[in-house]
């Protein structure tokens, strides 16, 4: 009878991540993974992953000399979505939550920071009810140890923006359109409640497959970091929706700076490319206080008029030729229409399933006997994401994801 070794037993046993009978049911898929050859506990492991027990994820992070690092106080990791930020299930309930570790941007002004967070989180309590639906709020802030602290909120699945453009195409404006109603919903419910979100950025706004766009991951960033200042610590990611007025001058985010940041997203979705092509943050930043971002239709000829003068307004360097609130330029783009999600809705449907994706390029993913297909299609996927950024970096602008399927043969 095939059994995995004690330590990975006890490891999985501890961590909380499947149970004797689960290992117990892997066993004929492990025979099949094995056949001849001895069943190392990489096998166990790829059993599981392919009984969906475990992530690929989970599965490399076990393999690791740091496994632990899969348990976070009452919550089980499953998946990385970013640098500092994870899909979990909390051990309770079971529910899906995203976690957002905070130890990395520990400083000497930790306390503070979370005093603040703290006194956040408590008056949200009491509006969160009345948020609308394209803001993610965070929910907890917990203490893994006396130095260790993380955030929770709901689990948002679906796309990040920026995962559709590493694809190589464009959105269409009717996309922007419903994204930008959403997005500007958001932030003017923030404006509302003296709140900002701080980063508003391609990987912070995520598309759901029923075509909700959903801006998660507010106030952490402006928490840590109020002030903007020119640094070689800075990272390109970081800096480009970044208002003209907040570089170097120890302002702080407002209104009017949140409405330059959504105006760069909607810019991004429709060219596929960044603002500017500078070679390094500090030159991004420096353009941005030189110039105004380039109109939409110099690169996009079939971008509506309309969208085209509004984005415009929204990213003048000058934050006194802007609209003057976030509220007043939600009235303006809902002008264009914009309600309903059926675009964005349509588009999405056509997009391959995420899992996959994921799957096949997520850094560091569990190398299966079963995946024998993988390392194809993530050669094709960097070959296709070489050109993207060559075209970026060239100033062409790729063709747009359609919302229809070609007649051709």
């Amino acid at each position: 009878m095939r059994t995995p070794s004690k330590n990975l037993i006890q490891l999985l046993s501890r961590l909380q991540l499947c149970t004797r009978r689960d290992l117990e049911q892997c066993q004929s898929a492990v025979r099949n993974l094995a056949q001849s050859l001895p069943d190392f506990d990489s096998v166990w492991l790829d059993a599981l992953v392919q009984r969906k027990v475990l992530t690929a994820w989970q599965a490399n992070v076990v393999q690791s000399s740091e496994p632990d690092k899969l348990s976070l106080g009452d919550y089980v990791l499953t998946d990385a979505i970013g640098q500092s930020t994870f899909a979990g299930r909390s051990r309770l309930n079971n529910q899906a939550v995203a976690i957002r570790r905070l130890e990395s941007e520990v400083d000497k002004s930790s306390d503070r920071v979370y005093a603040q967070l703290r006194r956040i989180l408590e008056r949200l309590d009491s509006i969160r009810r009345a948020a609308p639906a394209s803001i993610c709020l965070p929910e907890h802030l917990d203490m893994a140890d006396s130095i260790h602290a993380f955030t929770t909120s709901r689990f948002v699945d679906g796309w990040a923006a920026d995962d559709l453009l590493v694809r190589g195409g464009r959105i269409p404006a009717a996309v922007v359109v419903e994204i930008g109603r959403q997005l500007l919903e958001a932030v003017s419910w923030l404006e509302a409640n003296q709140l900002q979100h701080g980063e508003i950025v391609l990987r912070n706004l995520r598309l759901q497959h029923d075509g909700a766009a959903v801006l998660v991951s507010p106030f952490i960033a402006r928490l840590f970091h109020p002030t903007l200042s020119f640094t070689a610590a800075q990272r390109l990611r970081d800096v480009e929706t970044t208002s003209p007025e907040l570089a170097g001058t120890g302002a702080g985010v407002d209104s009017k700076s949140e409405l330059y940041s959504v105006g760069c997203v909607l810019w991004q979705l429709l060219t596929s490319r960044p603002v500017f092509l500078p070679a390094d943050p500090v030159t991004r930043l420096m353009k941005g206080k030189e110039h105004d971002i380039p109109d939409v239709r110099s690169l996009v000829p079939d971008c509506p008029d309309s969208m085209a003068r509004l984005i415009h307004s929204f990213t003048r360097r000058s934050p006194q030729l802007r609209p003057a609130s976030c509220e007043a330029a939600l009235l303006e783009w809902r002008q264009q229409r914009c309600s309903g999600t059926s675009a964005t809705r349509l588009l999405l449907k056509r997009m391959p399933d995420r899992s996959f994706q994921r799957m096949t390029r997520a850094k560091g993913n569990a190398k299966s006997r079963w995946g024998n297909g993988l390392p194809t299609a993530a050669a094709v996927l960097l070959m296709v994401s070489a050109f993207v950024v060559y075209g970026m970096n060239r100033g062409l602008v790729p063709l747009p994801l359609q919302l229809t399927r070609s007649n051709a043969t």
